[in-house]
This record gives C-alpha cells, sequence and structure tokens, in this order.
C-alpha cells in the first residue's frame, strides 16, 4: 500500500498507518525504515551493492513471504523497496550531494508493534523534512519466524511557511493580522498564515516608489526548532527527563546533535570547517512589482560582522536577534492602486527560508471631497458608503478636523457589507470652514481621507413666536436667546416689526440662556409677520482687572462675531371693542344709506384710513377731519343675498389708533315689481320683456313660477332652472294672451326663485281690445284653374260662442257672388257652435278667370252662446271710455282679408331655352318673353319664350315709363322679374356669373301679347349645367314663371406639364404655383381625371388656395414608372367653389441605349474565329477535309472515306 503525503519544510506531519497481518500466525514484528530521495525512486537508476544495508548474518530459512496486505503470491516481489544508504561518503561522491539532504526526514515513534492473525493495528510514522523535494520510505515489518511485509509512504516537501521579521515602524510599514492577508491574497498559495507577524506590510500612494529594507535574522528559527523537535524524538525518556530538569532540552547543542545523529561524520567535519565562512544565500521573489538583489551573504553566528538589530526595532514574540541580521534591500513600484502580496525566498545548500510581503497603493483621489451646506445653528448628517468586499470586518478609526465637524470615533465595516459613517455638520457662525475626515483601517493601516468644506447658509429661525393681544393695548412677551459658543456673547437686537421694542443688546454666558422682554404695543387689528434678530458682536463695556488696568481682549472673541440667532414672530392682534352697533335692514336689489357720525379728538387735521369688512357693504376709502371737528360717514348696504349677517366699519389713524362700528345686516326678498300694463286684442298675443340682472360674484340658478298659465306663459321651460352667470342680464319673454273683453282675470304673479334672492316677485297684467282686421292673406293659381285656401279660426274665449262665416268681394257690403272667382265651402256657415279654445277651419276656393290681382274679405261674427251682451266699454284716442258707434256690443266681428293673385301656365322644361358657352369665355344673348293673359285674349303661339342675337347698335330698346297703381298717383314698373337659382353649388356659382337686364317691352296691338325682351349676360369660370327659373310680377297682379338652362362645357387646357423620368423605380417631380382670383384664400381640390395613369400623382390635394397678391400654393406633380415602352399621360383638375384650371401631364421615359460587348484589350494576329477575321467560311472544304466523325456524331470515329478495293 502506497501512502502520499505533504507538508511544509520544518514542519512536522504524524502520518497514521492503518497495518493489517497479512499472516496467519501472530507475533511481534519489528519496524524499519527504509528511505531514499525522490531522485532515487528511478527504477533505471543502479545502486552499488557495496552501499546497500546488508542484515544481519542470521539463519537462513525458507518462508514464503506475502506481500501487498495479504494478497496470496507464489514469491516474494522482484523489486524490493529502495534501503536506506549507510556508505553516505561513496553514495555522495556519485551525486555531489549536501549533508542537509541526508537528514533522515522519517522517525519511528515505537520500534515494534505486535499483531495477531489478521489483525490490523496503528502506527505512527513522523515525518520532519529539512528540505524541499519528494522523499520516499518504505515501512517493513519484519519477523524472523513468521515473516516480513512493508507498506510505501511518498512524501513531499514543500517551501517552509513565511518566517516572521523584526521590522523597524515608518510611515510606510503597518502590521496585519493573517485575516487580512488571506482575504487580501490571490490565489491559494499561502494558505494559512500563523500569526500576524508572518507577514510585513506596507502601504504607499499610486505611482509612488517606495524603497525598504528587511531585516533577515543569521538564525533561522524554524530550522532551528525542527532540529530541537527531531532530537527530542530521539531521545530517551531518561535523556529527557534529565534536560529538562537541567533547562538544557531546546539549547542549540541538542540542535547541533541532531544534525550529528541525521547526518555522517565526513558530512559534519565538512559543516565544522566552513562556521567562520559567508553563507551565500539565492534570493528570489514571484511579483514584478518587487526588485530584490539576486543574492545575499549570511555571516556566521560567530561573526563579528553580524549586524545587531537596531534599538526601535520591534521584535515577534519568540524570535531571537542574538545572532545579528542581515539587511536586505527592496524595491517596489506599481501604478494602479491595489494590493500586491510577494513572496521572498532564501536558499543556500542546507537551509531555505521563506518571507510573506504585502503592499497596499491607495489610489488616485482617495482623498475626496465633501461640501455640506446647512444653517447656521442647524446640523446636517452625511452619510458616507464604506464599501468592503472582503471576508473580514474593518475596524475604522476616525480623525476629525474642523470646527462644527463631528462624528464617532470608532466605527465598524462588516464584511460583504457597505457600511454607512454618518458625518455631522453643525456650524456656529457663517463662515466658510475647512475640515478633514480621516477614516483609518486598524487591520491593514490604510486611510480613507476626506476633505471637508462646511458652507453656512443664513440661520433658520430658532423657533416660529406666535403672540396674542389687542390693539390700542400693550402686552411684554418673553423671549429665550441661548448661547451656544464656548465664549460670553452679547446679542444686538433687531426687529423689522414697528410696534416692538426693548432693550437694545443682552449679554449670554457661554452654554447658557438669556432672558429678553419684548414689549408689543399695537395700534390696529390684524396679523403682523417679521423676524427678531439677536446678533453677536463686540461687548461695548470696557472690562478691566482688579488693578484697574484693561483687560486685553480675547482674539478668538472675533470669531464669533456676527453669530445670528432669530426668530420669526407672528402677531395676531384682535381689534378693540367697537364703539357703537349698527342696525340695517334693506331688501334685495336695493340701495340703504347709513350716516356713521365720526368726530377726531385731537387738535391736529388727520385723515381716517376706512376699512369696510362685510358682504354688500360700500363706502369711501378715507374721510378728513379738521382738529375737534365732526363728519358724517355714509355707508352703503346693497343686498345681493337674503339673510342675516354681520359687518363692521373700521378707522384707523396713526394719531388716534383704531376704532370701529358694528353692523347687524338683515337683507329681505326683493319687493315686488310691477310690470307695462299689456293691451292685445282677442285671438292676438303680446310679448313683454322680464329683465333679470345678477350683480352678484355667484351664478344664480332661477326656478320660474306663473299663477295665470291661461293667460300667461314664460318662452322657457317652468320645469327647468334658468341659470343666470356672475354679472350678467338676461332677458325673459312673457306672453300675454286675453281670453275676454276688458281686465277680466288678465293678472298674474310671475316669479323666480334663488337660495340667494328668495322669492324674486314681477306682478303682470293685461287688457283684451276687439281684434282688428288681419293681415291679408295671398293666394296663388293659374289662371283658368282652382285652388283651395283653409283660414283657420280660433275661439281665444273661455266660454262657448255661435258663430258666423260671411264671404265678401272688395268689401262686405258686395255680396251678389255671382262672377266672384271666390267661393266659401262651408255648407253651414251661421250659427257654428265653437267651444272654448276651439279652432274652426274655413274652406275658400280661388278660380281666377283673367291675369289681374282679385280681392275679398271674410268676416266671421261671433255672439255669445247665452245671449249675454260682451262686458266692455272701448276708451278712445285720448283714452276717455267710449260706446262702440253702432254696435251694443253683442257681436265680435274678425276680418280675413284675402288677395287672389293669378300665376301664368308652366312652360315645361323641355322648352326652356339653353344658353351655353365655354368655361372661362363671355357670351351676351337675347332672351325674349312672351307674356299670356295680360289682355282679355289669352290665344297666342306654344312656344313663348326664346333667345335671339342682340339689338342692332343703330336700334335702341324701348321700355315704358311705368303705370299708376292703386288710389294715388305713384309711378311703377309694369313688370318685376327675378332669378331663383336654388341652394345647390353650383347655383351659388352661376348666381356670380350671370347678369339679367331689362331692354326691351313691347305689347302687340291685335294679338295683346306682351314682349319682354332681356340681355342675358353669361360668364363662367367652371363647368356648369344649371336649371333655373325667371319669375316676372305684373304690378297689376300676375305671375310668370319661365324655365332657363345654363351650361358651360369644360374649359381649354391652361398647360401641358412634361415630366423626365430618371429611370425605372425611381421618383421624380416638377412643381408649380397658383393663386386664387381673390384677396382671401379659398378652399380647393385637386384630382385627376378617369383614365389617368396611376403612375402620376399630385401633392397636396386639398386645401386653401393662397391669395392672388401671395406666390400662391406650391404644387408637386410625382412621377414613378414601371415599364418601359408606355406612353404615361394624365389630366390634372384643380377646383375652387367658382373657378377651375386644368393641365394635361405627360410622363417621358427616357431613352434605352442596349449594352455591346467590347473586347477588353485588342488580340495579336489573327482571331481563331473566322467569323470573327472577316473571311468567309467553306464549310464544304472543312467537312471534305474530315476523316472519321466527330464525338457528336450517333456513329462516333467512324471512317468517312472507304478504301480503294482494287
Amino acid at each position: 500500500m502506497i501512502v502520499k503525503v505533504e507538508s511544509p519544510c520544518y514542519e512536522l506531519e504524524r502520518i497514521n498507518l492503518n497495518v493489517s497481518n497479512p499472516f496467519n500466525d501472530g507475533g511481534e514484528f519489528k519496524i524499519i525504515l527504509l528511505e531514499t530521495r525522490g531522485d532515487q525512486l528511478d527504477p533505471n537508476q543502479s545502486i552499488p551493492a557495496s552501499v546497500l544495508l546488508r542484515t544481519k548474518e542470521r539463519k537462513k530459512k525458507r518462508v514464503k513471504s506475502k506481500t501487498n496486505h495479504g494478497q496470496n503470491r507464489p514469491d516474494t516481489p522482484p523489486t524490493p523497496p529502495p534501503p536506506i544508504i549507510t556508505d553516505t561518503e561513496e553514495f555522495s561522491k556519485q551525486n555531489n550531494t549536501d549533508s542537509a539532504q541526508l537528514l533522515s526526514a522519517f522517525s519511528l515513534p515505537v520500534k515494534s508493534v505486535y499483531l495477531g492473525p489478521g489483525q490490523t493495528a496503528e502506527v505512527e510514522v513522523d515525518f520532519l523534512p529539512f528540505f524541499t523535494g519528494d522523499r520516499q520510505c518504505s515501512v517493513v515489518f519484519l519477523n524472523d519466524d513468521i515473516g516480513e511485509f512493508l507498506y510505501s509512504i511518498e512524501a513531499k516537501a514543500t517551501l517552509p511557511l513565511p518566517s516572521p521579521l523584526p521590522f523597524i515602524p515608518n510611515q510606510h510599514t503597518v502590521r496585519v493580522s493573517s485575516a487580512v492577508i488571506t482575504g487580501h491574497s490571490r490565489g491559494s498559495r499561502r494558505g494559512s498564515i500563523g500569526s500576524e507577524d508572518n507577514v510585513v506590510f506596507w502601504k504607499c500612494d499610486s505611482g509612488q516608489t517606495l524603497k525598504e529594507t528587511l531585516l533577515i535574522p543569521v538564525t533561522n528559527m524554524a530550522k532551528e526548532r525542527a532540529l530541537i523537535l527531531a532530537a527530542q524524538q530521539r531521545m530517551s525518556d531518561l535523556e529527557i527527563q534529565r534536560r529538562s530538569a537541567t533547562g538544557t532540552l531546546t539549547s542549540s547543542s541538542v540542535a547541533v546533535k541532531t544534525v550529528k545523529m541525521l547526518s555522517t561524520s565526513q558530512n559534519l567535519k565538512k559543516t565544522k570547517s566552513k562556521l567562520n565562512q559567508l553563507t551565500k544565500y539565492s534570493v528570489e521573489v514571484d511579483s514584478e512589482f518587487y526588485k530584490v538583489p539576486s543574492h545575499v551573504s549570511m555571516p556566521s553566528p560567530l561573526d563579528a560582522r553580524a549586524h545587531s538589530a537596531p534599538s526601535n526595532t520591534r521584535i515577534p514574540h519568540g524570535m531571537r536577534l542574538d545572532d545579528g541580521i542581515v539587511e536586505l534591500p527592496i524595491v517596489f513600484k506599481a501604478g494602479a492602486a491595489g494590493h500586491y502580496p510577494a513572496q521572498i525566498t532564501l536558499r543556500s545548500t542546507d537551509d531555505i527560508r521563506v518571507y510573506q510581503l504585502e503592499c497596499t497603493v491607495n489610489p488616485d483621489g482617495s482623498m475626496a471631497e465633501l461640501e455640506l451646506s446647512v444653517p447656521v445653528n442647524q446640523s446636517v448628517t452625511q452619510h458616507i458608503p464604506i464599501v468592503n468586499m472582503t471576508n473580514h470586518d474593518w475596524p475604522l478609526r476616525a480623525e476629525i478636523i474642523g470646527e462644527g465637524f463631528s462624528g464617532p470615533k470608532s466605527h465598524l465595516a462588516k464584511a460583504y457589507q457597505t457600511a454607512q459613517y454618518p458625518l455631522v455638520f453643525k456650524p456656529l457662525y457663517e463662515t466658510n470652514v475647512e475640515g478633514k475626515l480621516i477614516l483609518s483601517n486598524i487591520e491593514d493601516g490604510t486611510d480613507h481621507v476626506f476633505v471637508l468644506q462646511g458652507k453656512p447658509e443664513k440661520p433658520l429661525a430658532e423657533d416660529h413666536l406666535k403672540i396674542e393681544c389687542e390693539a390700542r393695548k400693550s402686552i411684554v412677551f418673553n423671549i429665550q436667546v441661548p448661547n451656544a459658543t464656548k465664549k460670553r456673547q452679547t446679542f444686538y437686537i433687531e426687529s423689522d416689526i414697528e410696534f416692538t421694542s426693548g432693550n437694545d443688546s443682552i449679554t449670554v454666558l457661554p452654554a447658557q440662556t438669556g432672558s429678553y422682554d419684548l414689549v408689543v404695543s399695537p395700534t390696529r387689528r390684524g396679523t403682523y409677520k417679521g423676524v427678531i434678530a439677536f446678533t453677536a458682536s463686540k461687548h461695548p463695556q470696557i472690562e478691566v482687572d482688579s488693578d484697574g488696568d484693561e483687560v486685553p481682549a480675547d482674539p478668538n472673541d472675533s470669531v464669533y462675531n456676527g453669530h445670528r440667532i432669530w426668530y420669526s414672530v407672528e402677531i395676531n392682534v384682535a381689534p378693540p371693542p367697537p364703539e357703537r352697533t349698527l342696525d340695517i335692514t334693506c331688501n334685495c336689489r336695493k340701495k340703504m344709506m347709513v350716516d356713521i357720525i365720526v368726530k377726531n379728538p385731537t387738535s391736529l387735521q388727520i385723515e381716517l384710513e376706512a376699512e369696510i369688512m362685510g358682504r354688500d357693504l360700500s363706502g369711501p376709502s378715507t374721510i378728513a377731519l379738521s382738529g375737534g371737528e365732526k363728519d358724517v360717514y355714509t355707508l352703503t348696504f346693497e343686498p345681493s343675498h337674503v339673510g342675516k349677517r354681520k359687518g363692521s366699519v373700521i378707522f384707523y389713524g396713526e394719531a388716534v389708533g383704531e376704532f370701529w362700528y358694528e353692523l347687524n345686516c338683515i337683507s329681505e326678498p326683493p319687493e315686488p315689481q310691477i310690470l307695462q300694463h299689456q293691451e292685445c286684442e282677442l285671438g292676438r298675443w303680446t310679448k313683454l320683456m322680464i329683465s333679470l340682472d345678477n350683480p352678484t360674484k355667484e351664478s344664480l340658478e332661477l326656478i320660474p313660477f306663473i299663477s295665470n298659465t291661461n293667460n300667461f306663459s314664460l318662452e322657457v321651460d317652468n320645469e327647468q332652472p334658468i341659470n343666470l352667470p356672475s354679472y350678467s342680464k338676461i332677458e325673459v319673454p312673457l306672453h300675454f294672451m286675453p281670453s275676454t273683453l276688458g281686465n277680466g282675470s288678465h293678472t298674474t304673479k310671475v316669479s323666480f326663485t334663488s337660495k340667494q334672492f328668495g322669492e324674486w316677485v314681477f306682478e303682470a297684467s293685461g287688457i283684451g281690445l276687439i281684434p282688428s282686421p288681419q293681415d291679408p292673406v295671398s293666394v296663388y293659381t293659374a289662371a283658368g284653374s282652382n285652388t283651395t285656401l283653409i283660414i283657420p279660426f280660433r275661439n281665444p274665449m273661455d266660454q262657448t260662442v255661435l258663430a258666423d262665416v260671411i264671404l265678401t268681394d272688395e268689401d262686405e257690403n258686395k255680396d251678389d257672388g255671382k262672377n266672384s272667382p271666390f267661393c266659401l265651402l262651408l255648407k253651414h256657415n251661421t250659427g257654428l257652435r265653437l267651444p272654448p279654445k276651439a279652432t274652426l277651419d274655413i274652406p275658400i276656393s280661388f278660380a281666377p278667370g283673367e291675369m289681374k290681382k282679385y280681392q275679398s274679405l271674410c268676416t266671421v261674427v261671433v255672439r255669445r252662446d247665452d245671449g249675454e251682451k260682451w262686458n266692455y266699454v272701448p276708451k278712445s284716442e285720448s283714452g276717455v271710455p267710449e260706446k262702440q258707434s253702432g254696435e251694443d256690443l253683442h257681436v265680435i266681428k274678425w276680418y280675413f282679408p284675402i288677395h287672389g293673385i293669378p300665376e301664368s301656365r308652366p312652360v315645361r322644361d323641355s322648352l326652356a331655352p339653353l344658353v351655353e358657352c365655354r368655361a372661362r369665355e363671355k357670351i351676351q344673348q337675347r332672351l325674349e318673353v312672351t307674356l299670356a293673359g295680360v289682355a282679355p285674349s289669352s290665344a297666342g303661339p306654344n312656344r313663348r319664350m326664346k333667345t335671339r342675337a342682340i339689338t342692332p347698335k343703330n336700334k335702341e330698346p324701348t321700355i315704358p315709363d311705368g303705370i299708376v297703381v292703386g288710389e294715388t298717383l305713384a309711378v311703377t314698373n309694369e313688370f318685376m322679374y327675378e332669378i331663383k337659382f336654388g341652394d345647390s353649388s353650383d347655383a351659388k356659382a352661376l348666381k356670380a356669373s350671370v347678369d339679367l337686364s331689362l331692354v326691351r317691352q313691347h305689347r302687340d296691338k291685335e294679338t295683346g301679347l306682351v314682349v319682354l325682351v332681356f340681355n342675358v349676360i353669361f360668364n363662367p369660370f367652371k363647368a356648369l349645367n344649371c336649371d333655373v327659373q325667371l319669375h316676372v310680377q305684373a304690378a297689376t297682379g300676375g305671375l310668370w314663371k319661365f324655365p332657363l338652362k345654363f351650361k358651360s362645357t369644360e374649359p381649354p387646357t391652361d398647360d401641358t406639364i412634361q415630366i423626365e423620368a430618371t429611370g425605372l423605380n425611381k421618383p421624380s417631380s416638377v412643381g408649380f404655383r397658383l393663386s386664387s382670383r381673390t384677396t382671401e384664400p379659398v378652399p380647393y381640390t385637386a384630382y385627376f381625371t378617369a383614365g389617368s395613369d396611376p403612375e402620376i400623382t399630385v401633392s397636396p390635394e386639398g386645401g386653401e388656395l393662397l391669395p392672388s397678391d401671395t406666390d400662391g400654393t406650391h404644387f408637386v406633380i410625382n412621377f414613378l414608372p414601371a415599364v418601359y415602352g408606355k406612353v404615361y399621360t394624365a389630366k390634372l383638375v384643380i377646383q375652387t367653389s367658382d373657378m377651375q384650371w386644368s393641365y394635361n401631364i405627360r410622363g417621358v421615359l427616357p431613352e434605352y441605349s442596349p449594352p455591346r460587348g467590347t473586347s477588353s484589350r485588342p488580340m495579336a494576329g489573327p482571331h481563331p474565329d473566322p467569323r470573327y477575321r472577316g473571311q468567309p467560311v467553306n464549310y464544304v472544304q472543312d467537312n471534305i477535309q474530315l476523316l472519321t466523325t466527330a464525338v457528336s456524331s450517333p456513329i462516333k470515329g467512324a471512317k468517312l472515306v472507304l478504301p480503294r478495293v482494287l
């Protein structure tokens, strides 16, 4: 079995072997160690037989050996374990090995062990190496009677653990714990470190070159302790007791004896011969940032050249420097911040040492700068983050420099956390403070430096003081003034409130609080806000000592000059008792004047300020009084809300202070308002406007109500409230319709209710009058035809009546009705019973025979159903009551005049004349209209309307001067005319394009026909097609209607635009500008007509066309062709409400040039292809020369020329 172990040099490693007896017999087995170095483990290396260990001659006995832990084998393994070498001198000559390598590294605490048959026991083997390298040891268990078996141990000796070093404290050297070094170490090469003295820790700034010296002890304490331990392992118990008693168990002689015991005598002699010589050590370092000498010489402990350590050297525990030290210079330089560990190894022929270094480089900018601002006497806490990403805690020590800065003296930054260090800044005066915070890591010695800039701001108020007092009275308010400085301070007092007073200064001892009395004497009510400040300054009094000499001022006292403490003050001044209480009562929407007598108690002329508090109260802002004079102050109360409220009038003067009067204001609802008395005929109604105004700041919500809805009504919904905004006015119409003659019950109460005014009442009344003749009713129909007219009659009264209907021509006295065109179509026209508010429809037929105006009169006579008279006394124009002439008011009459107007027969639209021209061109024509029915005979041609050329220039048209109509001598035109265009968009454009004027009027004496000749001017700007009507009305009656057509065709194309494309699927565009014909922008639409190619587009397609006095609207035509060989065309139309432009668009493609191949370079000599040489090819000659068929032939390689047969 092979056991592998590893141990640093000079460190004891105990190996526990679990040994099993492979034999069937039990007995005491001797334990023999056979040890060799790693370089002798090569089986190919020959070992001389003379140097092998020879066992004592004994009786030979044949036994079967069992190895490999009892595995049965017929023979002993062919390769015996390597024996320990006894002839060291001969072997040293062969391998040139130093004596230190010959020191035995393995030892046994026991020499034998008893093992029963198959028994297992634990055997301890100690491994204590003195040099690095591989070692092999065979542990042989031997019993002469039973047999032998062995175990193999392969051990590896590594570099020794880092040794502690003495050091001289300076600004770069710091002691650190092993935990810190383990946390900062990179990789796992160092392992665990024994104590904090095993590492030398340095620190420096980034970019700095560090030059230090290591103090190397002459004596290797680790090796010396290992030699003593090896000696103690080989001592007997008696010797250990004896040396313990004499105190020589750990003396240097024991180490020398161990060397003698473990080494050969020859090497010992060599060692003695070198005691007084220098030992040369090679120096190795594993970091490129450290520079060390390649060798260092170590003097002998007996040599006087060994340096003794300086007096300020710190020596680790357990280290002796009796043999002196050797200085090893080291240079360190690193550009970047971080931790830089290093391991230095010293080697000699018989000694090896390891030392550990660690240098921490602080980064650039590790000195951070903090700026803190806070008002004086206030504090601000800045939490400074300390990030600890290591696996151990950092104990921090804080050092704070600068007045006003404070914080804990120590702080702990836990591992893998971010600690917050609380820095407090509390300035005492308004002067910038510079300071510094140094956080030192006690473990690794690193410093975190923060430059502090304290910028105090103006101090905040120490407190907010609220003072309650009454006008024209004085009170004393006590203020506590603290002194937070370390010196006695004298504070001077300043305040911006005029009516405060007190001492000019107050002196407060250090860390004490003074008391200051503030006198408040207000003369006017209100809330006053201000400040009172206490500013430190030099004491006004000169201090003297016991001898009467002036005590010099402390220069440190000037530091606090300007130290301020201030308070914000709020003084609530209550009004004094009122001079008098006044009661005022007034209706809403009215005014009341109240006179207040004001007296001047002084002998000087004063002007009092008057302040009015309360709603709906007003008055002058000032009043002037002479000395001892009385005057009257007029107060106006104009309420806008119903209710009770308080008010006051306050007078103020600097000489007299404030005095005031209390007001108890009572506002009642508005008084009822009488509206104008209304007069109205029966069957008609009148309208009266009710004005409602809102003089308040609030919106009013008025709910209307009418008490008499039979005769009165509002043009609003009575169920919906009326909203009246603030400072606005509206008028609500009130309708009155009488239901009887005279006053009757024609009264009502109209109210508008709101929460502000209460009930706002208006009273209205009216009277019913006898109806006057109604407005004439006109009826139209064609001559020779008839039509029916319905005249509705409503009974406006509250009782049932009997009605008679009478139809007469011209007036009511003419009633023959034989030749009248009017006819009453009622079966019964007398005694018609009508209930209250009922309606009677009166049908009247109108059938004119001639083209003249007819008049008729329809009379409705109403009488009471009970036969009683109407209770009504009319009034004259002067207002005197009088009887109705010729009537006892048994009946009431309504007169309805009727005007019958015959019309001509309409002309069919198919016979309408046509006025046609091209858009944007002007045409002038004559329009002849023949009027039939003006004369007794209505015969005439079918076509009564035509157009012709204009009258020749040598013949002037004639128009009659006019005719006389009615009973007066007034002259008017015989015929009036107009064109009815309609409401379409084209009709509106046509109206602006047509002008019509009457140029000739002629009456045929034989036929009686009247011919009117009109001049028509048609100047369209766009394509139109409209039907209109020409209406001609005679002054004596009659209306003729004639259809007329206007048509304008498409205007000529304005321009042709050609666009040349840059290529297929490549856009091209061209632009132009266009403006309207007016000085105002007009809307337009741009589109392409049907049949236009979609590859041509326009933008924008709609918008406003800019006025004519501008550059116009910019249009862009885009062309994106897709294929060659096609002609792209389109027609663009831009149209407004009265104008149209058109453009022909033509898209042109670039000329296509097919590619032509050319030779890259000319060929030398004729071309191999005869087609390119310019010579004709003779295919017959070529084929004759062929002897066999080609590969393209179905029969390949056949002979084409047959041999001759002789």
